[in-house]
């Protein structure tokens, strides 16, 4: 096989493992992309249907101990707006069912003091469904970050590889090529 075809076919197959290295970062980059949109819809969640809803909690379990009526309609509305997880929605229908019940109960007598007590639980159990949705939140967004990183290794290697490659093909030329003399750029160890 003459030293020009034998290069040319080298080139060839360099150029294809190219490609298929470039097809590698574009689909790695592509995951990335989708990994920090879920980060983001991750913090943001934290922030709004985690971190605010526990001041809405906390808020309302004061409000409810100082039977400040106007204030829970308000936090109530607010506490609403956020994302709640199906567990939450239950918990969450059942203290709006004892504030039914707080509203409706005879001042002083016992039936109010046992909704009251209602109410306080299902926020305690609302406020351990926020921390336990947050702790999931966080160790989602921290596997999404850690597969990010891998990512970046990954393309990171993968350039390194094609510079180290691109600088070998420019080694290769026709004068550099001599099978006869033993001299072959392709050669590894001399």
């Amino acid at each position: 096989m003459p030293a020009k075809q034998f290069v040319s076919q080298h080139k060839l197959k360099i150029s294809l493992l190219f490609l298929f290295m470039i097809a590698l970062i574009v689909i790695n980059n592509v995951h990335n992309r989708k990994n920090l949109t879920e980060m983001d819809h991750s913090v943001a969640s934290m922030y709004q249907d985690r971190l605010l809803a526990s001041t809405y909690l906390f808020d309302l379990s004061s409000q409810l101990h100082e039977g400040d009526i106007n204030g829970l309609k308000k936090t109530i509305d607010q506490y609403e707006k956020t994302y709640l997880i199906p567990q939450e929605k239950i918990k969450w229908q059942e203290f709006k069912s004892s504030m039914v019940a707080v509203t409706h109960a005879q001042p002083g007598k016992a039936d109010k003091s046992a909704a009251m007590k209602a109410a306080q639980e299902n926020l305690k159990q609302l406020i351990h469904i926020q921390a336990e949705e947050g702790k999931r939140l966080f160790r989602q967004t921290h596997a999404d970050i850690q597969w990010s990183y891998l990512g970046y290794y990954l393309e990171l290697s993968l350039l390194l590889i094609m510079c180290m490659m691109s600088i070998h093909l420019m080694g290769i030329t026709k004068d550099s090529y001599d099978p006869l003399a033993g001299k072959s750029p392709l050669r590894i160890i001399p």
